[in-house]
């Protein structure tokens, strides 16, 4: 395979030799800088709760958290709640690769609210796949 003459690029970055060859991109994995270190990351969850509804509904939220690294992951799990509350300590717990953590009415479990609404903050520095639902458990049996 041949490539033409005209329209060859060559240049150095700071991470890699890298050449570009009409679109195509070849890194040669040279890297002339230390790796940097992982930055934490904060996902936001709104709408947690722990608490009743009209006509004896009542509300819980089951969060789950996926480690999509290739390590073990401190996983810090915070809870802002609406205006007015004070606001828990955050929680820590270990998470490792590859596990997904559920955790069931999340709001009691973590933070001892028996009841109450508003966001559920998660900061790590791992690659996490994070959901969460709230829903009706007033007729679950």
């Amino acid at each position: 395979m041949s490539f033409p003459k005209q329209k060859i690029q060559h240049f150095i970055s700071p991470r890699a030799l890298v050449v570009f060859m009409l679109g195509i991109t070849i890194s040669l994995g040279v890297s002339l800088l230390p790796r940097a270190q992982a930055t934490q990351q904060v996902w936001i969850l709104p709408g947690a709760a722990e608490t009743a509804g009209l006509f004896g509904a009542r509300f819980s939220s089951t969060l789950f958290v996926t480690n999509l690294g290739s390590g073990s992951a401190p996983v810090q799990i915070g809870f802002i709640p609406y205006s007015g509350k004070p606001t828990p300590a955050p929680v820590t717990r270990p998470l490792a690769a590859g596990e997904t953590q559920q955790i069931s009415a999340v709001l009691p479990s973590l933070f001892g609210l028996s009841s109450d609404a508003g966001t559920v903050t998660v900061t790590s520095a791992a690659p996490l796949a994070l959901w969460m639902t709230t829903v009706n458990i007033a007729n679950a049996a």
